[in-house]
């Protein structure tokens, strides 16, 4: 395995000079490689390349800008390197699939498409787990779920209370978890645990919640850790596997089906 902490000063070194003229072999010569081996090295463990995770941190970072400032758009991407309105618009719409008045106007956008910073954790954790998360796609029919909801995405509170308020020993019996983001990013809007009918505990009186999984297509991913390093899986799977595969999200949400242990089959909605 290469030096990952060479390739975490590159990443460090594009997050520090976003809105400078650099070069990809700038940030070879920060991470002290040649030129070649430094974009197979980049491409491998970051799943992009150099000169594309460059051009879609500038185009995230200058969205969020649009979002929260009131500079002038032309200022905002001659602030990040793009050198005329025509080229801005076409980096967001690639990138967002709308126009950067659009995005000003409604002071939001749908940020799954967002690409944060990736540093030496994000890489150590899909380079672990890589094996797991090839993508398999499958259509499935709908299933009828009983449960409990919040709201803000509290799974370990959902499961909790669950466990505090049923006799059956609720980590061991089958159930999924449903994530469901805003319209502007991947951060839980609602959390909903349900169990399937015929589960142990269906028609509880204590979960009074039923939903409707919706058939369709779902790829699916095996997360062979716990829900502590979850967050990690889901930035891979929105910033990187979604843009690459050039599906689209069927709705704003994903399922997450208990195996066993500590594994979770992530289910993600397209179309």
């Amino acid at each position: 395995m290469p030096d990952l902490y060479s390739l975490a000063n590159a990443l460090d070194y594009i997050e520090a000079h976003l809105k400078d003229p650099i070069q990809v072999a700038d940030m070879a010569q920060a991470a002290d490689y040649s030129l070649y081996h430094f974009c197979r090295m980049f491409s491998a463990y970051v799943h992009h390349s150099p000169y594309d995770y460059l051009m879609r941190r500038r185009t995230s970072e200058a969205v969020q800008q649009l979002i929260q400032s009131r500079k002038r758009i032309i200022d905002i991407a001659l602030d990040y390197q793009f050198n005329s309105p025509e080229v801005f618009n076409r980096a967001v719409q690639r990138c967002f699939g709308v126009k950067p008045s659009s995005i000003r106007r409604a002071r939001c956008t749908n940020l799954t498409s967002f690409l944060p910073p990736i540093g030496l954790e994000k890489i150590i954790h899909v380079t672990q787990v890589m094996d797991s998360l090839a993508c398999e796609v499958q259509t499935l029919t709908a299933q009828k779920l009983s449960g409990l909801m919040n709201s803000g995405g509290y799974v370990e509170k959902l499961r909790e209370t669950i466990s505090a308020m049923t006799d059956s020993p609720v980590l061991i019996d089958p159930y999924q978890i449903v994530l469901h983001f805003d319209d502007c990013g991947y951060k839980p809007q609602w959390c909903y645990t349900g169990w399937q009918s015929g589960s142990v505990i269906w028609n509880n009186p204590f979960l009074p919640v039923d939903w409707e999984r919706p058939s369709g297509r779902y790829a699916c991913f095996l997360h062979r850790e716990g829900l502590e390093n979850f967050t990690l899986t889901l930035e891979w799977i929105f910033t990187t596997w979604l843009p690459q595969s050039g599906e689209k999200l069927a709705w704003q949400g994903v399922i997450l089906q208990k195996s066993c242990e500590d594994y979770f089959h992530v289910w993600v909605p397209i179309r």
